[in-house]
């Protein structure tokens, strides 16, 4: 299974992707949402540290005769929602891919189905996840040492300005705001 594979790599990051066939068209909210839930709890067990990353499922063309957009689109509401229910990220992959009427753009797909994409949607969808999957993934870890060198902010601005009460800092993976708050808090 996916997550027993996942528990004997422990893959730093992993990002999962619907295929449109994949309960879309046939399944009722709640069972799309417990089975792909089910998935998502199973490989956190198997691989704790692993950040997962859902990918929106993917959309088809006008020319697609088994599915189309609307449902591809609901069931993306779906994924986000099981993605926050999860603690993990959604990546909205889809937005990317679509013309302005909604569907796969027609130079992305090799194939008369409307549903199989070619080399050119590829490299567009890995573009998207190396500029937007992985910008906000926490490289600390929990590394306390990585949360004491970047609590040296709060330090130096408080040896400048001893009575300062607030100190703003940009959120991001979350490390520089857990070191400046823990320095903070200790003085």
């Amino acid at each position: 299974t996916i997550a027993e594979a996942a528990g004997k790599a422990k893959p730093e990051i992993m990002v999962i992707t619907l295929g449109t066939d994949w309960g879309v068209s046939y399944l009722s909210e709640a069972e799309f949402k417990d089975c792909y839930a089910g998935l998502i709890r199973a490989i956190q067990k198997a691989s704790p540290k692993t950040k997962i990353i859902l990918q929106s499922i993917f959309p088809v063309t006008a020319a697609c005769v088994n599915l189309d957009n609307t449902k591809i689109d609901t069931a993306n509401k779906w994924v986000k929602a099981i993605a926050a229910e999860n603690g993990c990220r959604y990546l909205d992959t889809q937005s990317i891919l679509k013309d302005d009427k909604n569907c796969l753009k027609e130079n992305y797909c090799n194939s008369s189905d409307g549903i199989h994409m070619g080399k050119e949607a590829y490299v567009a969808i890995l573009e998207y996840i190396r500029t937007h999957g992985l910008t906000n993934i926490d490289s600390c870890h929990d590394d306390t040492k990585v949360y004491a060198g970047q609590g040296t902010v709060a330090l130096e601005i408080l040896e400048q300005q001893p009575d300062i009460d607030t100190i703003v800092v940009p959120i991001g993976g979350g490390g520089i705001a857990t070191g400046v708050a823990l320095a903070a808090k200790s003085i």
